[in-house]
Parts: structure tokens; sequence; C-alpha cells
């Protein structure tokens, strides 16, 4: 195997490393995008239980939904 065979190789592999951390930071881009989305989500949902609860206290009871939690038999 001569220089120029291994000069060829050396140069496949940088292309071959530069084209995997190209789809690495694509990859990890998408992730962290996924990441916010779910924790706008979770945010979304703690103020809907939040403002659930709050709904709850400010109902009198004869008026709340009867759920298996709160039910009296």
């Amino acid at each position: 195997m001569g220089v120029t065979q291994l000069q060829i190789i050396v140069n496949d592999l940088h292309t071959k490393i530069e084209a995997q951390n190209h789809e690495l930071v694509q990859l990890l881009i998408e992730r962290d995008s996924l990441h916010m989305e779910q924790d706008s989500m979770l945010v979304d949902v703690e103020d809907m239980i939040q403002h659930q609860r709050s709904d709850d206290l400010a109902l009198p009871a004869f008026l709340r939904a009867e759920t298996p939690a709160n039910r009296t038999t």
C-alpha cells in the first residue's frame, strides 16, 4: 500500500467523520427542540391541573362534579 492509497483512505475517513458530525449536530438540535416542546407541554399540564384545583376549591360542594376520590358512600 503506497502513500497515495493511504492519503485516499485518510481523506475518505475525514469525509465520513465530517458527515457523521453533521448528522450528530442535527440530531442534537432535534433532541433539544423536542425537550423544549416537552417542557412546554409539562408546564401547560401543570397550569391546567392548578387551574382545575383552583376551580374545584372555588365551587360549593353541591356544584362540584362527583369523582371516585370525593364520593362519600
